[in-house]
């Protein structure tokens, strides 16, 4: 009973905690409030909120509570640590099971990478296994010496990846492509940028795209042309940075006020350079 009160009572803190790091609401906080300043003003009523728990208790427990303070230096330390252990342990074995995972589908081992995958509860993981497998056996079978070769089951495999693509980005499984966009797969705190957290995820979007390119590529025995290339991807990055502008003209103009609105316009500056910047290296290309 005293275990599952304790725990409760850590619990109840962690949910404090978030609560602080949230607020009541968009102006909560703001955005120019460093990690550093916030987060001891919400330890602080945290462990205050310890404080007043253990005073609730009855003596026995809360004189054990406090002799376990002093010894670990927190309150409820005991159940904290534990807690901190078990899910250590877990990220351990989710992280172990996620690159188990890749090896085996990299290596063709589709099953294998499947019961690898299935053991952390994330769609990202097991999608990502599932997408590397098929790219896989698209290669095999495009690599297969004489008549085993099969460039019509590896399309057959390559198809079936891209629509584990986009079904993964579409579900949040993989990274959205505008975050890569306009945040360049940073995903800041605040403002300044400089607690932002970055997304692994961004890798794995590009590396299977490339090896998904590829493989048509390879099963079409040809490769396109890198000006061509850089041409399409300027006219994709205008045409972003137009719509990006009209939704930033929709929230300014009260049309259609939306934070989300305001915060895709932020994007435009950023999407110019990037105009420019792929201009200037088409131009260097033909010249």
């Amino acid at each position: 009973a005293q275990l599952r009160r304790e725990s409760a009572a850590v619990l109840a803190g962690v949910m404090l905690m978030a609560s602080g790091l949230s607020g009541h609401g968009p102006g909560s906080h703001q955005a120019s409030l460093p990690l550093s300043e916030l987060l001891p003003r919400i330890a602080g009523y945290r462990d205050e909120f310890y404080r007043w728990m253990m005073a609730q208790l009855p003596e026995e427990h809360s004189q054990r509570l406090k002799e376990e303070m002093v010894r670990l230096r927190q309150p409820f330390g005991g159940v904290r640590r534990h807690i901190n252990t078990l899910l250590a342990g877990r990220r351990a074995m989710q992280v172990e099971s996620v690159s188990l995972a890749g090896v085996f589908a990299r290596v063709g081992r589709a099953a294998a990478a499947d019961r690898m995958a299935a053991r952390v509860p994330a769609a990202s993981a097991r999608m990502l296994a599932k997408i590397t497998s098929r790219v896989v056996a698209a290669q095999q079978a495009l690599r297969a010496a004489g008549e085993r070769s099969n460039p019509e089951l590896a399309l057959e495999h390559l198809d079936a990846a891209t629509d584990l693509l986009f079904r993964a980005v579409g579900c949040g499984a993989a990274v959205d492509p505008w975050n890569i966009l306009g945040l360049g797969g940073q995903f800041p705190l605040h403002d300044s940028g400089g607690e932002s957290l970055p997304d692994p995820r961004v890798d794995d979007l590009i590396g299977l795209t490339g090896t998904i390119l590829a493989g048509y590529a390879a099963e079409a025995g040809w490769q396109p042309d890198p000006g061509r290339v850089r041409f399409w991807q300027l006219g994709a990055t205008i045409r972003w940075a137009v719509i990006a502008a009209d939704q930033a003209a929709r929230h300014l103009s009260g049309q259609e006020p939306s934070l989300e609105l305001a915060l895709t316009g932020h994007m435009v500056p950023e999407l110019e350079w990037d105009v420019l910047n792929q201009a200037e290296a088409l131009h260097a290309g033909k010249a």
